[in-house]
């Protein structure tokens, strides 16, 4: 009978004695060590005889110890796990234990019979991934990107919180939702083929479509993915979506503004080519009424043409920004008041015309007869948009553009401005008419009623004037249009009005240099018909050669302001440190870059500006 005992004992003790990990008995009353093994004594770095002197308290650490006398309460049968503990080391080291204890009778004692295995790398390892996870998922709610995961049916299993405020729905709403359905029907195919090359292994996952959100606002997203695995196994995809409606919006205005570019150096070219011929067509037409009156009123009809022309390519030139503008320092109420008696005829008495001027408004340095054409033109198209009356707004104010403007208008520079804004109560428009306003030859009205380029010369004008100008309409709604020109510290000063002098002759000597040879002869004969001198020159080089060669007195220089070589304005310098004292005379039908870095000519500079008349020459020259 005793055998089988006593052959269990043996068998139970050779388990003890060579288990590698570490093993020991201990009185669950004294909690004193009573049997350790050795694989104990090698971790634990006691001796058999200390351990025997010691409790279990020993290898705890001290914060430890309340806690302890909570698993040396009675066991179920059979083996129990009681977790993860600090144990103490001799050398005073600390390490992760994982215990499985069992009780057992022990010379008679009440014992528990407790296995250790050093489970440290695996907590740390547990920890890190605890870690990672919590930093993921912090990444993941945190981040400004929307993110979305998804199975392999296209189901949503995940969004975080960006997901949820721009697509308005709530997250309960979203999870077990196909993606499908946030996803307009013309994208399907996009996102079904993106999902397909992710699973198929490609890297290359990153494409575009929209979203849309609950109130039915779209958002165009730029999306990359990746897949999810769990145990090697692919179980879905990651979605991460940007935002990028925003980018495409002022990709778009760029796109406009460029396109808007390459229509102005289009328009600018030709009409500066078209005004040398309106003026030689002007001139030669003006030569002829004065001297043959039989052929009068057809030579009226040509006239007239040209003059209808004139005002074309006028139009032209300030979409195209290529003017001469001749800046002052001007108050813009002054310009509003002095127009406002013509704005009332032009507007009719159905529609009523309010003014809202501020006081002390801050100058502006602009030019005021294209202050006056920007005024003119917005309150000529205020009063088509109200065929059957209604209220005309002109405002105006001191206001600070900050960068959010900027940035979002893609137009102007922030700081201090003023404001000049025209609005009605008209028909409005829609998104699609305002998105080409601005465009030259754009109308709505009948054909035959409108060129098209009301609009698109105050575009111009505020541009080349470094303002920006904003729109806003609805249909049925009205229009409202708000120009921002740059404040200027400089004073203000009284500008006396030119008078115009009669076209008088005179017998000076006069250097012509213009690089069109009809309209050159032109302004030769016209010249020389009222008694002056001239001396042509076909390019600024032969000029600048006569200037220096000419041993007679040269008493004006009359320049185109754009030539090849050199431009008129180095001309001028160039021929006045030769003739210091010799007055200057510019024309022209547009000023270049070459020119004038600004396109502006100084207030003090005699100008003649193209197509212009005998008379217009004559006055001016005198």
């Amino acid at each position: 009978m005793n055998l089988p005992a006593a052959a269990s004992e043996e068998h139970y003790r050779l388990l003890f004695e060579n288990n590698p990990n570490p093993m020991w008995v201990y009185d669950t009353e004294t909690l004193r060590f009573l049997a350790v093994n050795d694989a104990a004594i090698a971790v634990y770095g006691w001796s058999r005889d200390d351990f025997l002197t010691m409790s279990i308290e020993d290898i705890r650490p001290a914060e430890q110890v309340a806690s302890l006398h909570s698993e040396i309460a009675p066991l179920d049968r059979g083996l129990n796990n009681s977790g993860v503990w600090r144990h103490c080391r001799n050398d005073g080291s600390e390490f992760d234990a994982e215990i499985t204890s069992n009780d057992h009778v022990f010379d008679g004692r009440p014992a528990r019979v407790v296995t250790a295995v050093d489970v440290t790398e695996r907590v740390r390892a547990e920890e890190a991934l605890r870690q990672s996870e919590a930093r993921y998922r912090d990444l993941f709610e945190n981040a400004s990107d929307l993110i979305a995961t998804v199975d392999l049916r296209g189901r949503i299993t995940a969004v975080n919180e960006a997901f949820v405020r721009a697509i308005g729905y709530s997250r309960e709403e979203l999870i077990g939702s196909r993606l499908e359905d946030l996803v307009p029907a013309e994208s399907h195919r996009i996102l079904l083929e993106a999902r397909e090359r992710k699973l198929a292994g490609s890297e290359a996952t990153t494409y575009e479509h929209e979203l849309v959100a609950k109130d039915g606002d779209r958002i165009q997203i730029e999306v990359s993915s990746r897949l999810i695995e769990e145990g090697g196994v692919v179980v879905g995809t990651e979605a991460i979506c940007r935002d990028i409606t925003e980018r495409r919006l002022l990709e778009e205005q760029l796109r406009e503004g460029q396109r808007l570019e390459s229509i102005g150096r289009l328009a600018g070219g030709v009409a500066h080519d078209f005004n040398n011929l309106l003026t030689v067509i002007s001139g030669y037409t003006e030569l002829l009424l004065n001297g043959d009156p039989e052929s009068k009123a057809e030579l009226t009809q040509i006239a007239a043409a040209a003059g209808r022309a004139t005002v074309l390519t006028r139009q032209l030139l300030a979409f195209s920004r290529r003017q001469v503008l001749q800046p002052r320092i001007v108050v813009v109420n002054d310009v509003v008041l002095g127009l406002t008696p013509m704005l009332e005829r032009l507007i009719g008495d159905d529609v009523e015309l309010v003014t809202d001027l501020a006081p002390s408004l801050h100058p502006v340095l602009a030019d005021p007869s294209q202050l006056e054409q920007i005024l003119l033109n917005l309150t000529v198209n205020a009063g088509h948009a109200m065929p059957s009356g209604g209220r005309l707004t002109i405002r105006t104010a001191n206001v600070e553009l900050d960068d959010e403007y900027a940035d979002r208008y893609g137009d102007g520079e922030a700081g201090p401005h003023v404001l000049l804004s025209v609005s009605d109560t008209g028909t409005g428009m829609d998104a699609e008419t305002l998105s080409h306003i601005f465009e030259p030859f754009f109308t709505t009205k009948p054909a035959g009623t409108g060129t098209g380029l009301g609009l698109s010369t105050v575009y111009g004008i505020v541009k080349q004037s470094d303002g920006s100008i904003w729109a806003y309409s609805e249909p049925n709604e009205g229009s409202m249009f708000k120009v921002f020109l740059p404040r200027t510290d400089e004073h203000l000063e009284e500008v006396p009005k030119p008078v115009s002098p009669r076209a008088e002759s005179g017998s000076e000597t006069i250097l012509v240099a213009e690089d069109e040879p009809s309209l050159r002869r032109l302004v030769t004969r016209i010249l020389e018909r009222h008694g002056y001198t001239v001396i042509a020159a076909s390019s600024s080089p032969e000029a600048l050669r006569i200037a220096e060669a000419r041993e007679g007195p040269i008493d004006l220089l009359l320049t185109d302001l754009v030539m090849p070589d050199l431009s008129g304005g180095d001309l001028a310098k160039a021929i006045g440190a030769i003739l210091p004292d010799m007055p200057v005379v510019f024309m022209s039908g547009y000023a270049d870059d070459v020119v004038t870095r600004e396109r502006t000519l100084d207030p003090d500079s005699p100008f003649l500006e193209k197509p212009f008349s005998a008379d217009d020459l004559a006055r001016k020259i005198r």
